[in-house]
């Protein structure tokens, strides 16, 4: 008895030592649980001789198991206290993952990167409603402007995005939105696990691993705004495409998914509407495979969720669809995608890690590469949960199979998305090279967001399974012998929420760890640009910045960010008057922060500013000013307009002043030569949208270098003439998206009963008079 004690005490030892847990965990109560069998059956021999007996009948009672013992039932209603409950818990999680979003200093913005550029239409919008009480639609501070509503990258039209930034300014609000936009990724796991007829457990596991996941807070901390708030939006999608099957008699599945779409592509960046589309298709195939019965309703109901989606998203949808040849500089990906080993592809879903390298080739010469995963962690980053929970879930044999419409779909997706990520691969390589368009879905890395997405829903389906193993079956009757019947439900039933608690908890906690951060204070360009501001408090200024990483000083001040030198560009209407680039002279101001800076400012003309703000640190100043520069609004006759091709001289320039500015209407009333045509023209891109009026009347707009202008004929008197943005197809598009969400209302409400009713109402009337 002493050999065995010290035997056991010796592999109890060991298996705390070599095993990580909860391994180790689960090994000992495995341990204890045969000790406990052993000294039932006096000796150690028997013991084991019992075990294998044992073991046998249970894999004959697994083999028998029913499989209706793990079918979902359909969606049905929760008590309103439990589902309290429940989001209260999801919030908690939220907020504790998220915390720093709270308690960074108030001065702390959402900076870095390209977050100041990527979010400066909340700035300009919140400055817009400031100074003129109105969300302009036209952007002047971003290179030579932009549309500010109608623009890919604009996500004013999605209120969870926009709204705290219109309401406390984007500072805080950006900020606030990221929590609230993490948070609709979080209900929308509960949504999508409650579709699905997921019990609790399952539930709040997917809400929290849609909270935690690394694409979404990878894409936020290295400041693609856009990028991770458009994944907040795929389990609600898939939800309504799921409760539009499981609840075809009601109508909020078909607006809740049109709604979801629209809010994806609200959101400010199209990369992830198509991950979103296959996701839902494959998942309504399907539900139509496995339910045939179902398909001459549920098609045409899928067509006509699509004309809904396209109905409410039309106010951004349409401008941008038109105009999708103004979008320059956004170069297709070759073949499909940098070439990643799948081995290292799989371990981006385990390893919470970014110290660590991998083999990357160019799709094209397979060349290979050696980078880090630090350098490229926003586009490959997809940490899910830890290797030991996916074991744990799926390596219990308590457990018999059963493809379901959405387990087959979601491994079909996440086969797919994970082969789409790890770029050069098939069926991708065939469709990038036979589908127009597909190739602009570059950085395919990306796409591990949708497979970690679908990661995370098959961990709920099995948390789900098992869980419903342990509170439904009857084990005794199953064949389980005593006691394991009495015994083994209890400890899955303590194995399993401590398990899940603990995984979940390492997912979520990512967002404490200093991976990234775009938290910080604004760029030092804030000092300066404040400082030039109130130096010229009223004349517009362009300052040449040589990265765009501080665009929101820029906007904050009202000064013209020059040349943003990103990979996305508004291209301008063609010149009709000239062939010169009016916007490339350089402005008058510039900013330099470095000596290889300050040494490109003085080879451009540059010389600098004596009174404006020294570098931090240094007796240095931080703005520059150089001569000859051309002014925001001039005029000059038509005849030396063409100067063999470039910019004309300077002194055939006369500067025209404004006597009335806003970012979207500009006024000016200027006098033309008495005897030639003379061409007005304003520093804004000439764009789709703008007209202009002279003295009331309607006049030909034209394109001067890239420049709003307008040919003046000769005359004696003063001209005033007026620019005006009013995008017609955004106002088409908006009156469209108004009038659907108004049809989706009534659809709602069954407003068709009152319809129905008029006309009998009506010749009752008639009837009786």
């Amino acid at each position: 008895m002493k050999r065995a004690a010290l035997l056991a005490l010796t592999v109890i030892i060991g298996v705390v030592v070599a095993m990580p847990p909860p391994f180790s965990f689960i090994a000992l109560l495995l341990i204890v649980l045969a000790g406990v069998v052993a000294q039932q059956q006096h000796t150690s021999w028997a013991a084991l001789r019992w075990l294998v007996q044992q073991s046998r009948q249970v894999a004959q009672a697994l083999g028998q198991l029913p499989a209706r013992a793990l079918s979902p039932p359909e969606i049905k209603p929760i008590a309103a206290i439990q589902v309290m409950a429940e989001w209260l818990i999801i919030t908690a999680v939220l907020l504790f993952a998220l915390q720093h979003y709270l308690r960074a200093p108030s001065d702390y913005v959402y900076s870095g990167s390209e977050a100041e550029w990527l979010t400066s239409s909340a700035y300009a919008a919140y400055d817009g409603l400031q100074q003129y009480g109105r969300i302009p639609l036209w952007q002047p501070y971003i290179d030579s402007g932009e549309p500010l509503v109608e623009n890919p990258f604009s996500f004013l039209l999605n209120p969870f995005s926009s709204l705290p930034s219109l309401l406390l300014g984007p500072g805080m609000g950006i900020r606030l939105s990221v929590i609230l936009t993490t948070g609709v990724a979080g209900l929308g796991g509960w949504f999508l696990a409650w579709t699905l007829g997921l019990g609790s457990l399952a539930r709040l596991a997917l809400a929290a691993l849609l909270i935690g996941k690394g694409n979404m807070l990878m894409m936020f901390n290295a400041g693609y705004y856009q990028l991770a708030a458009g994944q907040a939006y795929f389990p609600w999608i898939v939800g309504g495409v799921v409760a539009m099957f499981r609840a075809s008699d009601r109508r909020w599945p078909y607006v809740l998914t049109a709604l979801a779409w629209t809010l994806q592509l609200y959101a400010g960046n199209l990369w992830y509407t198509l991950p979103g589309f296959l996701s839902a298709a494959l998942v309504a195939l399907a539900y139509l495979i496995a339910r045939p019965y179902q398909a001459g309703r549920m098609i045409p109901r899928l067509l006509a969720v699509g004309f809904l989606t396209f109905g409410l998203s039309a106010a951004q949808f349409i401008p941008v669809a038109i105009h999708r040849d103004r979008i320059g500089d956004h170069l297709p990906v070759r073949g499909a995608g940098q070439v990643v080993p799948l081995d290292y592809v799989l371990r981006l879903f385990i390893d919470p890690s970014v110290d660590w390298q991998f083999p990357q080739a160019d799709p094209v010469t397979l060349r290979p590469e050696l980078r880090s995963l630090n350098e490229v962690a926003d586009h490959y980053y997809s940490y899910t949960t830890p290797l030991w929970f996916i074991l744990l879930l799926f390596l219990l044999p308590f457990y018999r199979p059963r493809w379901t419409p959405i387990g087959t779909s979601g491994v079909l997706c996440l086969v797919l998305f994970t082969l789409w990520g790890a770029g050069g691969q098939q069926p991708w390589l065939f469709l990038y090279e036979r589908i127009p368009g597909l190739a602009s879905w570059r950085f395919v890395g990306r796409a591990l967001a949708g497979a970690s997405f679908w990661l995370a829903v098959l961990l709920a389906l099995r948390i789900d399974s098992l869980w419903q193993m342990v509170r439904r079956l009857d084990w005794a009757a199953a064949g389980f012998p005593q006691p394991l019947a009495r015994w083994l439900p209890i400890l899955l039933a303590a194995l399993l929420p401590a398990a899940t608690v603990l995984a979940l908890r390492h997912t979520v906690s990512q967002w404490g760890s200093p991976i990234r951060s775009s938290l910080r204070p604004l760029f030092a360009d804030s000092v300066c640009l404040s400082w030039l501001r109130g130096q010229y408090p009223d004349e517009h200024l362009t300052v040449w910045r040589i990265n765009y990483t501080g665009a929101a000083s820029f906007v904050q001040n009202r000064i013209r960010l020059y040349d943003v030198t990103a990979d996305f560009e508004i291209i301008p209407l063609e010149s009709s008057l000239t062939e010169a680039d009016l916007f490339r002279p350089l402005p008058r101001f510039g900013i330099a922060w470095d000596a290889s800076e300050q040494q490109f400012m003085r080879e451009n003309g540059y010389q600098p500013v004596e009174g404006s703000p020294f570098l931090p640190g240094t007796t240095l100043h931080c703005l520059y000013e150089r001569q000859g520069a051309f002014p925001y609004t001039y005029q000059l006759l038509l005849d030396d307009l063409d100067w063999d091709g470039l910019a004309p001289p300077l002194e055939r320039v006369q500067e025209v002043i404004p006597i009335e500015q806003q970012p979207d209407a500009i006024t000016v009333v200027t006098m033309p030569d008495s005897q030639r045509e003379t061409v007005l023209t304003v520093g804004e891109r000439a764009y789709p949208g703008w007209r202009v009026t002279i003295d009331g009347e309607e006049a030909a707009l034209e394109s001067i270098g890239g420049r709003l202008g307008v040919i003046l004929p000769a005359g004696d008197s003063p001209r005033w003439v007026q620019f005006i943005y009013r995008p017609l197809l955004f106002l088409l598009g908006g009156t469209l998206t108004i009038i659907t969400a108004l049809l989706s209302i009534l659809f709602l409400l069954r407003g068709e009963r009152i319809l129905y009713g008029l006309p009998r109402r009506r010749y009752a009337g008639h009837g009786h008079s």
